[in-house]
């Protein structure tokens, strides 16, 4: 069935019949409701075929993630040796990390 909203896609695109009238005064003009009329039916199985077939017809959404000026991202590792600290350090450097990582432990 899907396959098949796929193949009306381009018949219906270059199917011109009705996309012309004659008006009052016997000039060939564009029918404009038949041509939106149109245009609704292909957007309309094109948006099936994305949540029927998402992975053939669906969009596709990259992220790209850069740097400053798009850019390598740089990255800044410090090594810290805790036993060297003293009590009051250590608790300090545990009310940092706590605050940066938003009180989040590790088994969460």
């Amino acid at each position: 069935m899907a396959l098949g909203w796929a193949d009306d896609l381009d018949e219906i695109a270059r199917d011109r019949r009705g996309d012309f009238v004659v008006n009052e005064e016997g000039k060939l003009v564009p029918d404009m409701e038949h041509i939106m009329r149109s245009r609704l039916r292909i957007d309309t199985r094109k948006w099936l075929l994305g949540k029927v077939l998402p992975r053939v017809y669906g969009d596709k959404v990259i992220t790209e993630v850069t740097g400053k000026d798009g850019g390598a991202i740089e990255m800044q590792a410090t090594r810290i040796d805790v036993l060297a600290l003293d009590p009051e350090q250590r608790d300090q450097l545990k009310t940092i990390l706590l605050q940066a990582t938003k009180g989040k432990t590790e088994d969460e």
